[in-house]
């Protein structure tokens, strides 16, 4: 048998090995040891100095991971083509693009698109027309070359500069400003739009009349504008209806003060960034047309008059003429009778039997708004007329005719404008017809 040791023959039943000393292992007991390479190592010890083996490692050999590296080139990839996706997205949708969208749309006179690259919320008085009139006044579509860079962007604004001409030239400088829109698009990407903030005015006052209604560029003001009654002084105190726009293009515009379908004052506004941002109108005045209707009026009202007394007629059958107001008829009733009588009086029994009116010229005395806002003007008209009277002699009973021509008259009369129509208020008649 031989020593589990070291190795060496020894006479069997030994229970310690003669050579090295150490204890036998019966052959049943033995362990199967595991294969291992050894490579024998100087080891001394104190009784032998004998060489001891030591065990070595296995070196196994470097293998390349392939499906790794294609995983990190494949990741380097995806990362690089987002990067540039995102800088050509950024770029896409960036304030420098929109500028050059903007000046390509004024360039092509396309309102339509210039409205929805600026953040304007279209109203009645912001709209494609209105923002025209106002960009034109800053720029004019007529060029053909421009160059456009980023400024600066800071937070939520950004500034555009851009050069313009024509010929190649680029002699005209625009700064546009840039407001950041609180849509992303795609998602990812800040969104601009061409601040209209120069070309807009908030909170734009009307006042007119206390009775009239507001008009501004031929658009009636509704009362979702109405601020109520305000006070002003013009001279002596007059209360006026107040209006506020709360947006509206700058630009040259047009307000008036309307009764019906007149208009009894008329304005004409500049609306700038800088100026005034309220306009009055308390200078009441009738335009021609108005006036000619006026009078016209009054000379309808003078015939209709003078033929209800033609026929003796009371005051009945005039009062239509006159305003729906007990007092006013009741002084005009008494002033018609009172006339009336005078006239048979002064004509005889029969009175007179026609009275041709043969020229007249009427002329507007007064024209105003009263303190209770009712349009009031007062109309003198003189006249030309021939009567044809019918008279009685005493002794044979006999009618006859006298005509006289070319008499003078005069009428005063006071009317309002109520429902569409001119109504009297007083008016004095000339004696004798």
């Amino acid at each position: 048998m031989f020593c589990n040791h070291c190795g060496k023959e020894i006479i069997a039943g030994k229970k310690f090995c003669s050579y090295c000393g150490a204890a036998v292992i019966p052959p049943t007991e033995k362990k199967k040891a595991p294969v291992i390479h050894k490579e024998k190592i100087k080891d001394k010890t104190p009784a032998e100095g004998s060489f001891a083996e030591k065990p070595v490692k296995e070196k196994k050999a470097f293998r390349i991971n392939k499906a790794l590296i294609v995983s990190i080139f494949e990741a380097a990839a995806i990362g690089f083509v987002v990067w540039a996706l995102f800088r050509v997205g950024k770029s896409i949708y960036g304030p420098e693009t929109l500028a050059k969208s903007y000046m390509d749309a004024i360039a092509d006179d396309d309102w339509e698109k210039i409205m929805n690259l600026t953040d304007v919320e279209e109203s009645e008085f912001v709209n494609k027309q209105a923002l025209k009139t106002a960009i034109s006044e800053s720029i004019s579509g007529d060029f053909d070359t421009y160059e456009t860079s980023l400024k600066n962007i800071r937070g939520s604004s950004a500034t555009v500069d851009e050069e313009y001409g024509d010929g190649g030239r680029t002699d005209n400088d625009l700064t546009l400003i840039m407001s950041k829109q609180d849509e992303k698009a795609l998602y990812v990407f800040d969104t601009w739009k061409v601040s209209a903030e120069s070309y807009i005015v908030e909170g734009y006052k009307v006042y007119v009349p206390k009775g009239t209604e507001a008009y501004f560029d031929g658009i009636k003001l509704s009362d979702d504008y109405k601020k109520g009654l305000s006070t002003l002084y013009e001279g002596e105190n007059a209360s006026f209806e107040s209006y506020e726009i709360p947006e509206i293009c700058i630009g040259n515009h047009q307000a008036a003060a309307m009764v019906g379908d007149y208009a009894i004052s008329v304005k004409s506004v500049d609306v700038t960034e800088d100026g005034d941002k309220e306009v009055r109108l308390s200078d009441v005045t009738p335009s021609e047309e108005l006036q000619e209707e006026i009078i016209n009026a009054a000379y309808s009202d003078l015939q209709a008059v003078l033929d209800s007394k033609v026929r003796g007629n009371q005051f009945n059958s005039i009062k239509d003429l006159f305003i729906d107001d007990q007092e006013a008829r009741k002084n005009a009733r008494s002033s018609y009778e009172s006339s009336l009588d005078s006239y048979y009086e002064y004509n005889g029994e029969k009175g007179i039997k026609k009275i041709s009116v043969t020229s007249a010229d009427g002329s507007m005395q007064d024209f105003y708004l009263s303190n209770e806002g009712d349009l009031s003007s007062q109309v003198n008209i003189n006249f030309k007329y021939d009567t044809t009277k019918i008279s009685q002699d005493w002794w044979s009973n006999e009618e006859k005719e006298d005509i006289s021509k070319n008499n003078s008259g005069n009428f005063y009369a006071y009317l309002v404008y109520v429902d569409g129509s001119w109504k009297i208020k007083e008016m004095q008649l000339p004696y004798g017809i």
